[in-house]
């Protein structure tokens, strides 16, 4: 749909990532005149619009609701003692469940591109302030595919993901002194177990996130820990996906079922 849309209205790559966050907006504000939004906090909220990225606009709109307990998967993922967290979502919504579990999150941007170096990094030095290193309870939220405060980071498009493909993977900072992939995260990725949740093989986002950070990695460095979560697909779809996973994308454990069950489990051991 973004293609599309950037095709039908020639508009600039900044102004299409704009409007696709304005929609998403309307959408979340459509949602809740449906619960009966009060008219002056509506109001209100049409003013300030502007000046709020989607992730605040969300907050005020009391979005995302963690209202359903020890079963909310967001709360389920944040009371897990996890120093990084990696989410293809442009949306501080996992951050807003880590500090309602009482921990410190801090929020990183891939810089998937050259106009990306000059956002503000959570790794600068900053006086005698020590250069920050995620643990439980500061846990890192990097964010792969751009960050709704910085419009110009977001990974929309076919392009977009070609484009974050091609950098990830040769890495675009060799000649030029940054890499779009900040150490700390490419340490953990090495280093550690990964814990994909919520994708679907066939979509950019999972296909650009495999080929570009995944594959490449050494298979000497893989934790046989590896899982990878899908929804429980037809028998046929089941068959052919876990060959693939375990054969082609290494993974050593394919767990079918919901997320929420699995995070309950994990969240129990």
């Amino acid at each position: 749909m973004a293609k599309y849309q950037s095709l039908t209205t020639s508009w600039k790559d900044r102004k299409l990532k704009e409007d696709y966050l304005d929609q998403v907006a309307s959408y979340l504000l459509e949602v809740a005149k449906q619960g009966r939004m009060d008219v002056e906090l509506m109001e209100e909220l049409l003013a300030e619009a502007s000046n709020l990225t989607v992730s605040q606009f969300a907050g005020r709109l009391g979005y995302p609701r963690l209202d359903r307990g020890a079963d909310d998967p967001l709360l389920i993922l944040a009371n897990l003692p996890l120093p990084i967290y990696l989410t293809t979502s442009p949306y501080t919504f996992i951050e807003e469940a880590l500090r309602r579990a009482g921990r410190e999150p801090k929020s990183e941007v891939c810089r998937w591109h050259p106009g990306l170096d000059n956002v503000p990094s959570v790794f600068a030095a900053s006086g005698q302030t020590p250069i920050y290193q995620p643990s439980r309870h500061e846990p890192l939220v990097y964010h792969l595919f751009g960050l709704d405060a910085y419009p110009d980071s977001l990974v929309l498009t076919e392009d977009d993901h070609l484009d974050f493909l091609t950098a990830v993977s040769q890495g675009r900072g060799k000649d030029q002194g940054v890499d779009p992939v900040h150490d700390v995260v490419k340490g953990a990725l090495q280093s550690s177990a990964l814990l994909l949740l919520g994708f679907s093989l066939a979509t950019w986002a999972f296909r650009a996130l495999y080929r570009g950070l995944i594959k490449p990695m050494p298979t000497v460095t893989l934790y046989e820990r590896y899982c990878c979560v899908q929804l429980i697909p037809s028998e046929q779809e089941k068959r052919y996906l876990e060959d693939y996973l375990r054969k082609d994308a290494r993974f050593d454990k394919v767990y079918w079922e919901k997320i929420e069950t699995f995070c309950q489990r994990e969240l129990q051991q």
